[in-house]
């Protein structure tokens, strides 16, 4: 999971749009907030989001005992929030996986050096990201 979580961090930094970002982010915040694997106690959330923004710290005490609520709170901050904020607060929960899978030995392995797929036909197709996805499975038949 932390290995999926990784690379979901470093596709956010490719894209552009201010709400795509947000959308990512969204998943991102989730899926690391929710981790009993990085954070183990509701406190260790806390210290890592005032530490990681100022802003943070106007989330009352009572949201750090139910990590739904917290998440709620934190959703609402990326939302009000523009794209250098969203921007940077991905780079520290990039740091901050980074920081846990060095300290239990978690490596993740590097595409670059992979061999390239020498068929040209390839490049061309467009990969279809997980949002895509949800949205031509769900599209609604107007």
């Amino acid at each position: 999971m932390i290995e999926s979580l990784y690379a979901k961090i470093s596709s956010i930094k490719k894209v552009d749009s201010e709400e795509r970002i947000k959308l990512e982010l969204y998943g991102v915040v989730i899926s690391f907030l929710l981790s009993t694997d990085i954070f183990r106690k509701n406190h260790q959330i806390k210290d890592f989001l005032i530490s990681s923004h100022s802003i943070f710290e106007e989330i009352r005490p009572y949201a750090y005992d139910s990590r739904m609520i917290l998440i709620g709170r934190v959703l609402r901050i990326v939302e009000s929030q523009n794209k250098l904020f969203n921007y940077n607060f991905t780079l520290d929960i990039k740091s901050h996986i980074e920081k846990y899978m060095v300290e239990n030995n978690i490596r993740i392995e590097d595409k670059s050096s992979e061999p390239k797929n020498k068929n040209p036909e390839s490049k061309n197709d467009k990969k279809q990201n997980y949002t895509d996805k949800l949205f031509d499975r769900f599209k609604r038949e107007i």
